[in-house]
């Protein structure tokens, strides 16, 4: 098995369709849908797709998106997996890519692999290129380095360094997440695909209803990163990105300041 895409689920009937329609399994990939307690009508059609994917978990309480990637993990078999989120899509001819990448990955001994996607806005869709293709070091990391859903990762790499998603944290999860990755490689490659279409159309995710104890879980995260001890270009990263988080426009509205 090649790859695992992981897909955290949670009150997305208006979406989720979709999303499930643009991934598919073969021999070579598996899917694997997380419903974290969703009530809203999600189940039942998630029941329409229970012969084309690997395993469907559904669970009575909604734990968040890091406690549903984290069962996608422990359910993995794939040399690699990635994260697709519910209201998103992966785009025609994606998949392919994907297990292009895995092959070059797996040659090239990458842990990491970033690739790019697309954004769209209703029907609208424009493709947007973050950096060029190649190998970037903690120095110099590529833009959107900070994202989940926009990588492989080497599934053998995250279980010998027992590397998930923080329980607690529901925002910015997928920046800590990387950011343990960080500790135990330096690099990430680039290639340059867009695979990814996301949407923003759910006013409802997380990134539009942040509230203050999101700042406060991400910043107590960051800074436990940071108790740890880190090698000094990652700890360097990690006082940025807690600088960042106080200084977001989010962070100024819920606790003021100038935004």
């Amino acid at each position: 098995m090649k790859l695992s895409v992981i897909i955290p689920v949670y009150n997305e009937k208006d979406y989720v369709r979709r999303c499930l329609d643009s991934v598919y399994t073969n021999k070579d990939v598996e899917v694997i849908v997380v419903d974290d307690g969703s009530n809203d009508g999600t189940s039942e059609i998630l029941e329409e797709y229970k012969d084309r994917f690997t395993i469907k978990r559904k669970t009575k309480t909604n734990f968040g998106v890091s406690w549903t990637r984290n069962v996608g993990l422990l359910e993995a078999e794939g040399d690699y997996v990635t994260f697709l989120d519910s209201d998103d899509e992966i785009s025609k001819g994606g998949i392919e890519k994907l297990l292009l990448a895995i092959d070059r990955g797996l040659e090239e001994g990458h842990n990491i692999i970033q690739f790019n996607h697309w954004r769209a806005n209703g029907e609208e869709k424009s493709t947007k290129f973050y950096n060029h293709p190649g190998l970037y070091t903690l120095n110099k990391l590529p833009q959107k380095w900070v994202l989940c859903w926009n990588k492989l990762y080497r599934r053998d790499f995250l279980t010998a360094h027992d590397i998930k998603f923080p329980w607690n944290v529901t925002f910015e999860e997928d920046c800590i997440f990387n950011l343990r990755c960080f500790r135990y490689t330096q690099t990430i490659v680039h290639y340059g695909e867009s695979i990814v279409i996301k949407h923003n159309d759910n006013k409802m995710s997380i990134c539009h209803t942040v509230e203050r104890s999101n700042i406060i879980d991400i910043s107590e995260a960051l800074t436990e990163l940071l108790k740890e001890g880190q090698p000094p270009e990652l700890e360097n990263i990690i006082r940025q990105r807690l600088s960042d988080t106080w200084n977001c426009k989010n962070a100024k509205r819920l606790f003021g300041g100038t935004p």
